[in-house]
């Protein structure tokens, strides 16, 4: 049975609209048309998520451009301004600058948490609104207050790892496979305080590169400590040559418990050679979402595919930027970061979108789910790990 964190306001998907779309006086500080940067990962490894990251974002444009939106009166249309950070912090800050010169009103950024590092002195500099899902905890103090994270940061993400290792999967012989980047290193410390904080030892961790694959010589050493669980702190690639190492090394009594970087369609369909496969995500599928149906049946029209990660998420922040601007009558940054702060914009799936003072959710729900005949299926999620 499945645990909720949080108990959320439902309306309907008509109620939403109807609310944004509220009617009144004229509205001067408004332009005819507002620009919302979109800068994804669209070639490489995650181009298919970053690709789905920017269809969320342009199907709730071409909705609202289609429903005749107004901020008090005034017909207001809003446009994508897209570009491709190639996976590359040099060309995330190359882009961030573009869409400032563009002088779009808001940002809808990155698809990894290192692109927005890299890119967050230039929207800082110049006072940019930003909307994300990347989950490095670190980027919502370095962005000075302008960044409001989509889905729960790596701390929560750590704590449902933890939790679902210890109690759901009883590993007591627990070993963290550790990419060396800020992102494993952070989420490995995480990792160790919210297993102290349950009076669990910390795990044994292995250490890995970036850009080499789970070596040989890893499995043995997960061999020789007879792990129990597995938890890997990495990104694809690495998910899928340690199942490959497991399996040489004829090491099957071990439970593999990965993060969210590393929860891809090619994982789901990669021959499992242990007891089971697990995964933490940061987006809740939106099959899953009561209002998510519709959301499905739009996408499906305009993309002729599914989506593939998060598009819901972004689809939801075009419109809580357009609610947020027409309860402002603004689109000045300072008074959006105010009403974003104190206020619950209507979206169309997750029906409202609360932010915490500090730019975080509000109610951060991860979600577990098990590689299983070629699907991740939806264990437990929860926003009280």
């Amino acid at each position: 049975m499945m645990k909720t964190g949080s108990s959320r306001p439902r309306a309907a998907f008509g109620s939403a609209l109807a609310l944004i779309m509220a009617l009144g006086g004229c509205s001067p500080s408004v332009p005819e048309t507002v620009k919302i940067g979109v800068a994804m990962t669209l070639s490489g490894p995650t181009a298919n998520r970053g690709q789905d990251l920017l269809n969320g974002a342009q199907l709730a444009v071409d909705e609202l451009n289609a429903s005749n939106f107004r901020v008090n009166g005034k017909a207001v249309k809003f446009e994508v301004v897209a570009r491709d950070d190639k996976g590359d912090n040099d060309t995330a800050r190359k882009v961030a600058q573009e869409l400032a010169d563009q002088h779009v009103h808001a940002v809808v950024a990155h698809t990894n948490s290192p692109q927005l590092q890299a890119a967050l002195p230039v929207y800082v500099a110049h006072d940019m609104l930003l909307m994300s899902t990347t989950t490095q905890r670190t980027l919502v103090e370095q962005a000075g207050g302008r960044l409001f994270r989509l889905v729960p940061n790596d701390r929560v993400q750590a704590r449902a790892l933890a939790s679902f290792a210890t109690q759901q999967l009883d590993g007591k012989r627990i070993v963290a496979v550790v990419e060396s980047t800020d992102y494993g290193r952070d989420m490995f410390d995480d990792l160790v305080l919210a297993l102290k904080e349950k009076d669990q030892p910390a795990p044994m961790k292995i250490a890995i590169e970036f850009k080499q694959p789970v070596s040989e010589a890893v499995a043995e050493q997960i061999k020789a400590m007879k792990a129990d669980v597995v938890v890997l702190i990495a990104r694809e690639q690495h998910a899928l040559s340690l199942l490959e190492r497991l399996k040489a090394a004829q090491y099957s009594d071990v439970t593999v418990l990965v993060g969210n970087a590393a929860r891809t369609d090619k994982v789901m369909r990669a021959q499992v050679p242990v007891r089971g496969l697990y995964a933490t995500s940061t987006t809740i599928g939106v099959g899953e979402l009561p209002a998510g149906e519709r959301f499905l049946q739009s996408f499906r029209a305009k993309f002729k595919s599914e989506p593939v990660w998060g598009a819901h998420y972004t689809y939801d922040a075009v419109y809580a930027l357009a609610d947020t601007i027409r309860r402002a009558n603004s689109v000045d940054t300072q008074k959006l970061l105010a009403r974003l702060r104190t206020t619950e914009p209507n979206t169309p799936v997750f029906q409202q979108m609360r932010f915490a003072p500090s730019g975080e959710q509000a109610n951060p729900t991860i979600g577990v789910y098990k590689a299983e005949r070629g699907i991740w299926s939806p264990q437990v999620r929860s926003a009280s790990w």
